[in-house]
């Protein structure tokens, strides 16, 4: 990592900037973001909702002052797993000029810090005591950075 990075929840004044890394294409595939200065009124919605939602967060990593990538951390209720917890991150997106530049990384370790924290807490509460959280990444996962 050639900077540092900040990893924090997103706010508001975020969206406009997460809505158009999401919106680059990758890997040849058209994404159907709708980036610019009136974003459409879905994305504030769904933006309010997560912000509000204590297990889902929007997160960026911001390099300079300036938004550079963005993902997403749901933690998900099952009834499998003995009704357990799992963390799910999703829509990770990297500005590809900071990629391989230890910008995804960063954010990675960070939501699995996080994930960590908070099944390793759930599991504590249940049973009274602390006890370990292992973190597998999923198939096909190699560890790169986007």
């Amino acid at each position: 990592m050639t900077k540092t990075t900040l990893i924090r929840r997103a706010r508001e004044g975020d969206l406009p900037e997460v809505v158009r890394l999401w919106a680059i294409p990758d890997d040849g595939n058209l994404k159907d973001e709708k980036p610019g200065p009136t974003l459409d009124p879905g994305y504030l919605a769904a933006f309010r909702a997560i912000e509000h939602d204590p297990n889902n967060g929007l997160h960026v990593a911001e390099v300079d002052g300036q938004v550079a990538g963005a993902f997403q951390l749901t933690i998900i209720q099952h009834v499998a797993y003995r009704g357990g917890r799992v963390a799910q991150i999703e829509n990770v997106i990297v500005e590809p000029g900071l990629r391989s530049k230890g910008v995804g990384a960063a954010m990675m370790s960070w939501a699995i810090a996080e994930a960590k924290a908070d099944l390793t807490h759930q599991l504590a509460q249940e049973h009274g005591y602390p006890l370990k959280c292992e973190v597998e990444p999923a198939p096909g996962d190699h560890g790169g950075d986007e």
